[in-house]
Parts: structure tokens; sequence; C-alpha cells
């Protein structure tokens, strides 16, 4: 008798965790808005779902990428919804002196329209990967006055840019802009971005909806792959658009990056593809971080497009870019003696034809610092094709004629100078190759290997499963890449590794 009233005094205690377990789990993100509404929204859904917030201001997207995988794993994680906002931080003044705050107009914001839009990417990046059901909610809308500044126009200009993020990866949009803006002076305190009671209770009712109808969707469907954005990590200087080579008035320029601890570090480049006549360097930003974390200076090279100025504009880019880095290692840690590069797609052609193409001067360009080498040491090509002329000599596609400035019938010299497999000696340097199962077979990488091999030279090939063309950008094989690109480098480009 005894035992059978523990069990169910037991029972009755571990009844409300377990009833809770049964629920949906729902977290709320967002600043001091959501943590006016949230308390009523808990209240509202006590009955129907567990719901979670971080206990501090999440403020703007600029703590969001710090914090975002702390917040995640709140009470254990796995949520069904996650109910999110950012904005109203990222454009409010900051005093460039003090870090803090700012009512001066003329500061900047805590996070530009472009600096937001990357960072909101980041953390959607990393909602998306939960699996949960994703909710957008709009920045409110605020009078002018505000302390610290805000301007009142910033709030639609910042939700058009998430809405944008939002609709292209499928979130939800919970429209808090649209409903608050002919009741501000009904919602709101005075001359304040801030909700009264009652304004803090009609968000909740707005927010309880579209999670009561967003819980009512199907689960998205897994992805097969996500795609990686910056970090910053706090262990790398980083330094953005450093001149490296002018012409005229066109500035070519690097972002780069190096371990804040002392001491020189081996370089690598990193070109960016894109056909030779589009890209930017901002997708490979995920690659650029975990090689210099493991222990190099990297630097990523804004090269001019073929649209601009065809070939070899983009190859003399690339030397022009190694030899600045030569000239000013002092200023970034590196050491001089040890250059890599990399580059995939079309910056896998510019990255094999940077290495193979040493000591030939008549590819050197006009982009300074001519008493500096633009040899490397090391050079890896990722998804790219090595004999233009066995690829586009019959049949040329509009990208490679707009490159080279010309099909291959009417330019058979420039196509095969353009070939790195033309340039192999034996002074090349150890060149690996790494291509997606489910990528197109890469012309002239076979033969260009044999003849590697024939002079001795390091070479191998890594195929990562199931992979596509621009594999190097997303998980899962973003990793894997970098697991290859950092042993090989570290190899070739660290002399006291074993």
């Amino acid at each position: 008798m005894i035992q059978r009233l523990l069990y169910w005094l037991v029972l009755a205690a571990l009844a409300p965790q377990l009833n809770a377990q049964e629920k949906p789990r729902v977290l709320i993100l967002g600043d001091s808005i959501s943590m006016g509404y949230t308390p009523f929204v808990q209240k509202m859904m006590a009955d129907e779902a567990v719901v979670v917030r971080p206990k501090e201001n999440c403020q703007g997207t600029t703590l969001g990428v710090e914090k975002i995988d702390e917040w995640l794993a709140l009470e254990g994680g796995k949520w069904d919804v996650i109910h999110f906002n950012f904005g109203l931080h990222d454009l409010k003044r900051m005093d460039p002196a003090t870090g803090k705050s700012s009512s001066n107009p003329e500061h900047p914001r805590q996070a530009d329209i472009p600096a937001y839009t990357l960072q909101l990417k980041v953390i959607v990046e990393h909602l998306k990967a939960t699996g949960a059901k994703l909710i957008f909610a709009t920045t409110t809308p605020f009078p002018a006055g505000v302390t610290p500044h805000r301007d009142p126009e910033d709030a639609d200009a910042y939700n058009i840019a998430a809405k944008g993020i939002a609709a292209a990866q499928g979130i939800t949009i919970n429209n808090l802009y649209a409903f608050v803006l002919p009741r501000m002076a009904e919602l709101q305190r005075p001359a304040n971005v801030h909700f009264t009671t009652e304004g803090s209770q009609a968000l909740a009712e707005r927010v309880v909806k579209s999670i009561q109808d967003t819980l009512k969707k199907p689960a998205p469907p897994a992805a097969k792959w996500r795609m990686v954005y910056p970090t910053w990590p706090k262990e790398l200087a980083h330094y953005e658009k450093v001149v490296c080579a002018q012409y005229g008035d066109r500035k070519v320029t690097l972002d780069l990056y190096h371990p804040k601890a002392a001491g020189k570090y081996p370089g690598v480049l990193i070109i960016h593809g894109g056909g030779w006549y589009k890209g930017d360097i901002m997708s490979d930003k995920g690659l650029a971080e975990r090689i210099a974390l493991a222990g190099f200076v990297v630097a990523q090279l804004d090269y001019r497009l073929s649209g601009e100025a065809p070939y070899p504009a983009a190859l003399h880019d690339c030397k022009a870019a190694i030899r600045f880095l030569r000239a000013h290692a002092a200023e970034y840690s590196l050491d001089t003696d040890h250059i890599g590069v990399i580059g995939g797609s079309a910056g896998g052609h510019l990255s094999g034809l940077t290495a193979l193409t040493t000591g030939e001067k008549n590819l050197e360009g006009p982009g300074g610092n001519a008493e500096q080498s633009s040899d490397v040491q090391a050079c890896i090509v990722m998804a790219s094709t090595m004999d233009l002329v066995a690829a586009y000599g019959e049949k040329s596609g509009e990208s490679v004629v707009k490159f080279l400035g010309g099909t291959g019938k009417e330019r058979p010299d420039v196509y095969r100078e353009a070939s790195p497999i033309v340039h192999v000696t034996a002074k090349s340097p150890p060149t690996i190759f790494i291509e997606g199962e489910k990528d197109s077979a890469k012309i002239g990488r076979p033969e260009m290997q044999e003849k590697l091999r024939s002079f001795g030279i390091e070479t191998s090939l890594h195929t990562l499963k199931d992979a596509p063309h621009p594999f190097w950008m997303s998980q899962p094989w973003l990793d894997q890449t970098s697991h290859i690109a950092i042993e090989f480098f570290t190899r070739n480009l660290k002399p006291q590794h074993p």
C-alpha cells in the first residue's frame, strides 16, 4: 500500500515535466521588445507549448553571431519553432570612440545594412541547422527623437533586407512593423522604441498566432547542404579592402587574416570562382577563416573580372597580390619563403596558372612591387579545367570567350598560354586537386597530374562524396576541404612540421 502511494506521489511530481516534454518547444530570440512580450506569450501558450527565451537582451546581429549557438543550446535545445528578430540595435548610432550607444546622428550605425545582411545570414544558417520551423519578426517602428539616435526610416530599410533573406530561405515572416505602424500612439510609450504593457500584450497576441499557425505546418525537409558565412574569430586579425595593386584609378584589393599571436606564418592566397566574369570573395570566407585559424596568413583577392578586363588581367592581379604580400610581410606576420595558393572553379584555374607560371616574367603584369617574387610553394586546384585548348578549342562557351577575348579558333595561342597544363616544369610546386563526386569531369586534370609525376612533383586527387561543383562554400564539404587544404599546406609550407 505504501509503495503504491509513493508511486503515485512520484508520478504526480513528475507530471509537469513529462507533460512539458510532450509539448512543442518554442524559442524566442530578440531585443528588449521581445523581452516585453515573451511573458505574455508564455502565459497564453502555457497549455500548448514550452516557450523559452534567453534571459539577456539578444541585441543586434553582431552579438547574435557571437552567441547564437549558446542560445540554441538553452535547456537542451531541440526546438520545434524559433521566432526571432534582429534590427533595432543594428540601426542605432554608436560612438566610435567609446563603443557605446550614441545620440549623435553623425555617428555610425552599430551594423550598417551590408553588415546587418551578412550577419543575419550567418545567424539564419545556424537556425536552419536545428531543423526547426523559423519565423522572422520584423523590427517594429518608432518615432523620431528616440535615444540613442535611430532614424525612423531605417526600420523599414532594415526590414526590407531581412525580408529578402527570409523569402529566399522560405522563412515565415511575422510583420510586426505593419501591425504596429498605424497604432504607434496607442501601443508605444511616448518618444520611445518600447511598448506599454497593453502594447506588449498586443504584440504577444500576434506572436502567439504566428507560432500556432507555424506549428501546424509540416516540418521543413532536412537540408542536404548549408551555406557557410564568416564568423570573425577573435583569434584572428582581419583587414578589409587592402589595396594590393593599382592601374590608374582602379584599385585591386585583398581581405586579409592572420593569427593575433606573435610569430611568422606562411601565407595562402585564396582566389574566388565565378566563371571569370562574376563572383566575389564572400563565398570563400568560411574557408579563409578555417585556414587562418590553423596558423596561416590568408589573403582573399578581389581581382578584375573579365567584363572589366579580359585575360591576362586576372592573372596579373593574382601575381601582384603575392608580390604585395611579400613586400608587406612585416605588417601581416608573413613568412615570405612559404606561400601557397588555392581556388575553386575559375579561381581554381587561376590558382593553377599562378602557381605553374613561376619565373615567366612576361606574365607578371604591371601591378607594382616588381622587385618581389610571385612564386608560390604549394598549390590547390578545386573543380577546374586545366587544359583550355582541349576543353574549349573547338566549342568555346560564352564565359571563356569573354575571358580570353575570342574563341579557341580565333585565339589558339592565348588558349594555350592560359592552360595551366602547358606550364608544368621540374620547378612546378606540389599541386593537388579537390573535386566533387557530383561535378563534371575536369578536362586536363589527369594529364596534368601525369606531367607533374614525371618530374617527381607531389600531386594527388581528393574526390568528395556527393559533393556538387561549388562544394567548398557549404557544409558538410567545407570542413572536408579545409582538412585536406590545411594538411597539405602545413606539410609544404611549415618547415618546422615533421
